[in-house]
């Protein structure tokens, strides 16, 4: 209920065009910080640049006033949500409709193919950083190339947990249990857990590894395998 009221009294406000105007220069602002290298990478103009980011202030300031409306109906109504659904993706349209137009359609593709790279940028933003600071940069022509072999990792990484789950949580239960009636120590069943947890994340940073030496010179695999290890 509060979170409804909030959501409510922020529509409300964005009818007074003062305030409208300020929350639409604080979401420009918070698109340009979310995306700091969006127009080094999509090679946009600075014209081309504000416009993307005035075009996503305004569907966000959108977002705030027609969503409270429509998201407060009840969920167990197959035709509310259906209506919901129906609305949530014409405003998608819309959406995109308006980035092209402020791109246009060459500069548009390259945007979607970027917003789909958006998992991964964060660990492609980290790996180039570090390979900066150790002296080895990566060359600009290498970015893209670099976040695909990230994402292709993530994906496959992805696909084999979903796999595995239903198996490992019969493994973890049935191994779990049996650990307990076997020991009294609980500390050592904890342990025991947390060394467990460390074994997926050991087999990601391992096939990223090979991801990145599809890229990478041997010089700057290395350094990210020593930051990795420092980890």
């Amino acid at each position: 209920e509060q979170v409804k009221q909030s959501m409510e009294r922020q529509a409300g406000l964005l009818c007074d065009p003062e305030y409208r105007e300020a929350m639409l220069a604080q979401q420009k602002m918070g698109a340009r910080q979310s995306n700091p290298n969006l127009a080094r990478d999509l090679d946009l103009s600075p014209e081309q640049a504000d416009r993307l980011f005035s075009t996503l202030a305004e569907q966000q300031l959108r977002a705030m006033e027609t969503t409270s409306p429509m998201l407060w109906g009840e969920p167990s109504d197959p035709a509310k949500m259906q209506e919901l659904q129906r609305k949530m993706m014409d405003q998608q349209r819309a959406n995109e409709t308006e980035v092209r137009r402020a791109l246009g359609d060459a500069k548009f593709r390259e945007w979607q193919e970027y917003q789909s790279l958006s998992p991964v940028r964060w660990e492609g933003d980290r790996v180039r950083t570090a390979l900066a600071n150790a002296g080895v940069p990566l060359e600009d022509d290498l970015t893209k190339p670099l976040l695909k072999a990230l994402q292709e990792q993530q994906q496959k990484m992805l696909q084999q947990m979903a796999a595995a789950v239903p198996r490992r949580n019969q493994l973890v239960a049935v191994g779990g249990f049996a650990a307990a009636v076997s020991s009294g120590d609980p500390s050592a069943n904890m342990l025991q857990m947390q060394e467990k947890s460390l074994e997926p994340q050991a087999q990601y940073r391992k096939g990223q590894r090979e991801a990145l030496a599809r890229v990478l010179t041997p010089e700057q695999l290395k350094v990210v395998e020593d930051e990795y290890n420092n980890e």
